[in-house]
């Protein structure tokens, strides 16, 4: 799958970068968020990395949410500088 890129010239130096990152690789970004909270949080009577989905959405569900949307737009963006080539100041 790929992004969709639309890239506006604002200026002489200045890009406007709209980035639509696919569903299926937003849900694989949420995945591995939720397997480092897992693993990185304490949960009340599951070993660590143990804990089900379920309470992991309960308890941490916006910080994961945070983190994954995070992390699919950073990579998407610097996909998006490299294939399309813009240098960065």
């Amino acid at each position: 799958m790929t992004d969709r890129v639309d890239i506006k010239e604002i200026g002489p130096c200045q890009k406007e970068i709209s980035i639509r990152v696919p569903a299926a690789e937003m849900a694989q970004e949420l995945d591995e968020a939720y397997q480092q909270l897992a693993l990185s949080r304490r949960i009340p009577g599951f070993r660590p990395g143990k804990a089900p989905r379920a309470v992991l959405e309960a308890r941490f569900g916006r910080e994961a949410r945070s983190e994954a949307l995070y992390h699919g737009a950073q990579r998407g963006y610097l996909r998006t500088i490299r294939e399309a080539e813009i240098p960065i100041v």
